[in-house]
Order: C-alpha cells, then sequence, then structure tokens
C-alpha cells in the first residue's frame, strides 16, 4: 500500500467515502468527485482500486492505453480481499485476476468461442469455466492437456485458481520495461518517505442518510438539508401547495439551503424536485 500520496503527505493508501449510491454499475462513474464516487490518483504511479457495491458483477479493470482517469479497477466489496474461504469469489483472487487485465491480459478464450488470448503457452478453450472442475475439460482441440481452468484469467472459483503462465508473466513485465506503458511506476513516489506528516483531513460524512427539513412546523425560515447527497445542488426544485399549484421555484445552491418562507400563507406544502438520473424528492412541510 502507498505510504506518500501524489503531494508526498502520509497516507494509509486508504480513501474512505460516504457515498448515497446503493449500487454502482460498470460505467465508471464511482471514479469521480461528481458522481459521487471517487478520483483517481495519478495512474502514473499508483494503482486505483476502488471497492464499492456493484450490481451483479465481481470487478472489473481498465487496459494498458485508456484514459489515465478511468486508470485501476473496480471491485465489489463480496469478492474484495481473503473474506471468505469457502465462498466461491472469497479468497481475494477476483483483485489478482482485475489486475491481470490492468497489465494487458486478456480472458483464455479472448472473449470469443475458441478465440485467442494473445499469449503463445495458454492453450485455447471455448469459453469461461463456473465452478471448481476436478478433470481434465478437452475443447477446440487442446488435448491431451485441455482447459487451462487454474489460470487466474479464467472464472473458475478462487479455491482452484492457482497460476499465470511464463507467456502471461513475460506480457506483464514488458509493460514496465523501457517505452512500456507502465515503466513510469518505476519511479513512483508512492512507497516513498513522506515530506509532510499530515494525513488530509477526509470530508465529513452527512449527519443524515436521507433529506431532511427542519424547522418543521416552521414560521419564517425553512432549512432543507441535503448533504447526504451533493447531487443535488444545482438543481431546480419548486414549493407546491396542498392544491397542486406552484408558489415558489428555486434551485438548490447548497448543500444545507435556507428558505425563505414567510409570505407564504400558513398551510401543508411539499418541496418537489427531479434529476435527470430519475430520482425525484419529495418532502412536506407545515408553515405555521
Amino acid at each position: 500500500m502507498a505510504t506518500a500520496d501524489v503531494r508526498r503527505r502520509s497516507t494509509s493508501g486508504i480513501i474512505k467515502k460516504y457515498t448515497p449510491v446503493a449500487k454502482w454499475k460498470m460505467d465508471d462513474k464511482m471514479k469521480f468527485n461528481t458522481s459521487m464516487g471517487d478520483d483517481a490518483w495519478d495512474a502514473t504511479q499508483y494503482l486505483n482500486i476502488w471497492v464499492c457495491n456493484l450490481d451483479r458483477l465481481a470487478g472489473y479493470s481498465s487496459f494498458p492505453g485508456g484514459d489515465l482517469k478511468l486508470d485501476g479497477l473496480v471491485l465489489d466489496f463480496g469478492a474484495f480481499g481473503a473474506i471468505n474461504e469457502i465462498a466461491a469469489y472469497g479468497q481475494g483472487k477476483t483483485a489478482v485476476h482485475e489486475i491481470g487485465h490492468w497489465m494487458g491480459l486478456k480472458h483464455l478464450w479472448g472473449d470469443t468461442y475458441c478465440g485467442d488470448d494473445g499469449v503463445d503457452d495458454t492453450p485455447k478453450q471455448a469459453s469461461y469455466t463456473s465452478g471448481c472442475p476436478s478433470s481434465i475439460r478437452i475443447t477446440c482441440g487442446n488435448g491431451p492437456d485441455g482447459d487451462m481452468y487454474m489460470n487466474y484469467m479464467d472464472f473458475t472459483n478462487d479455491a482452484c485458481l492457482n497460476m499465470f503462465t511464463k507467456g502471461q508473466k513475460d506480457k506483464m513485465r514488458a509493460l514496465f520495461m523501457p517505452g512500456g506503458n507502465k515503466q513510469s511506476f518505476l519511479n513512483s513516489k508512492g512507497l516513498l518517505r513522506p515530506l509532510i506528516f499530515e494525513i488530509p483531513v477526509p470530508e465529513d460524512d452527512p449527519k443524515w442518510l436521507h433529506p431532511q427539513l427542519y424547522p418543521n412546523p416552521v414560521s419564517n425560515v425553512l432549512n432543507l438539508d441535503l448533504s447526504y447527497d451533493s447531487r443535488w445542488v444545482g438543481k431546480s426544485a419548486r414549493i407546491v401547495n396542498i392544491s397542486g399549484q406552484t408558489v415558489m421555484q428555486f434551485v438548490i445552491s447548497t448543500k444545507i439551503m435556507q428558505l425563505q418562507i414567510n409570505k407564504l400563507s400558513p398551510g401543508l406544502y411539499f418541496i418537489a424536485a427531479k434529476r435527470e438520473d430519475g430520482l425525484s424528492l419529495k418532502l412536506q412541510f407545515i408553515k405555521l
């Protein structure tokens, strides 16, 4: 793990961050602060790993030569680290598989039936392997030894994954040679002695994990607290009376916003808003 961050400040190499996003998709949004994820560190010197709740996916990775802002791997927290020796993907080998991709390796079947992964000493095989086979599986004319399902670049259960081939090793190591895509890692500052022994203060987690209105009932100033999800900032909202008429419109300018509602007549009102991603907001309050 890194001991110094990009500014040579002391670090554990781990950033823990609150996010209101319940499930993430394979769309790289977890890699940006603006979408409630976290920005990558300098990808020419650090391997970025995002651990989150992935939707129906154990992990995925970038390949060499892509956008550095997206460089790294994403792992579901249920498949990260040695968490369960019995579980299919509980021994931490999903990370090994994805780092293989990060170093330029393809799946053994080349992502097509009997495809080519570009490595000479991995036999062709029809497709991925499920479970934990205990016998030779011959496909694509790869007898007598059959599929190399114990290779990290297959989908076999963690318990049965245990090897890279020499050809795979050479392909990965070539990235760190002169002119290689990851040669800069040999000069990384990540393991140097920090120059500043100060760990950056993390952003405070919100006090609430859902929108809040207070005081309620209210006479003059109503506080709209959306600190749980800063993606609301910049969005339009409106106050609607019990008859469905819009009596006030405003733009959410801060995570905790004060609304002057002293001109509203006493009664029951609703604050309503909707984002482009389909998430809606509806809160009610009583004006005294």
